[in-house]
């Protein structure tokens, strides 16, 4: 996809410490071979607005409070979000990022206690605490290694019981200036378990869960008895603060310039949001949204992705603007504003 497409760009720049590649130019890339050519081509410095930007790379040096916890700037998506978390008092829960999912099978406490400290021992990002400095501007504080986690576990009726505390827990709200990751295990029976992980949006998302579930199901393996013999989950070489503040120094050393001046033009007020009379009412508790299905025949899907391919995009930019062009015709707007999700950083800090 071509989301997909975006991700590999920004590995490839990451890694070269550079710029040298968008998602448009892989495009028209076939081979390998073409993309060590396009590597390796002289490429001159500024032509389209950008710098060649630094690596992102481990600290080396670190502030430290009175604590003697290491202190750094938030990542701009971590700060939109603890400026509302902040304006609302930490007192709702719109910025949880749960996951849920089932043990069948004895679970052996000590190991999965042991896994998720581990993991926490290994990622920062879920040991951070935030704070709201008095200018206005938020830090994260790293706390060491081996803080022990929020771990609860209760003994529930049945699986009902189960999910059912499992969706208020995942609705209560985290004050994050004591912590971010919270954990509990509800046991319906010695074989049958449902796990609770709750965390906050400035520290995960959808993407980070995943990582997050595989390193606890490694771990979990590794703990359990007999001893594991195989090799240690690795930890990351980087952390999520390396990040930050590698993005800090982007933007203090204005790499971003050219991309504020392009969609500071492009997206130039009235932003056409999609405009369209309602000719219903909505029962209490309804939904104003639908999920659509559509199956597309084979032979379809093929021609699409020739058509895409010819048009050097991809088949989900290719569907997304026809989506579009469908609204745009609904709604008597010559063009309309569509958001879609991209995590939009490095590989790396995953």
């Amino acid at each position: 996809s071509s989301l997909d497409f975006a991700r590999l760009a920004s590995t490839i720049n990451t890694r070269t410490a550079g710029d040298a590649l968008n998602a448009e130019q892989l495009y028209e890339l076939d081979t390998l071979g073409d993309l060590a050519r396009a590597l390796l081509a002289p490429r001159e410095e500024g032509a389209d607005g950008h710098r060649a930007r630094p690596p992102l790379r481990p600290r080396e040096a670190v502030n430290l409070d009175a604590d003697g916890l290491e202190v750094h700037p938030v990542a701009r998506s971590q700060g939109a979000i603890l400026t509302y978390h902040f304006l609302r008092m930490q007192r709702f829960s719109d910025w949880n990022v749960p996951a849920r999912f089932w043990l069948n099978g004895p679970l052996a406490l000590p190991a999965f206690e042991a896994a998720l400290q581990a993991v926490s021992d290994a990622h920062e990002a879920l040991r951070t605490t935030f704070t709201l400095r008095s200018d206005g501007r938020f830090e994260q504080r790293v706390h060491p290694a081996g803080r022990p986690v929020s771990f609860t576990i209760h003994d529930v009726a049945d699986d009902h019981a189960a999910i059912d505390r499992a969706v208020t827990g995942a609705r209560e709200p985290i004050d994050v200036t004591q912590g971010v990751l919270f954990a509990e295990v509800l046991r319906v029976s010695p074989t049958r378990s449902l796990v609770l992980l709750l965390l906050h949006h400035a520290v995960a998302d959808g993407w980070g869960v995943g990582v997050l579930l595989r390193a606890l199901r490694d771990h979990y393996a590794a703990a359990l008895p007999p001893p594991d013999t195989g090799p240690a989950p690795t930890p990351p070489s980087l952390q999520f603060a390396d990040f930050a503040r590698w993005q800090r120094q982007l933007i203090e050393e204005g790499h971003f310039d050219a991309d504020l001046a392009f969609w500071g033009t492009r997206l130039q007020s009235p932003i056409p949001f999609l405009s369209r009379e309602r000719n219903r009412t909505l029962e209490p508790g309804a939904s104003a949204t639908q999920l659509v299905q559509i199956r597309v025949p084979p032979d379809q899907v093929e021609r699409l992705k020739a058509m895409a391919k010819s048009w050097r995009t991809s088949l989900n930019m290719l569907l997304l603007t026809t989506y579009a062009d469908v609204l745009c015709g609904a709604a008597k707007q010559a063009e309309i504003l569509v958001q879609v999700p991209v995590a939009n950083r490095p590989r790396e800090a995953e």
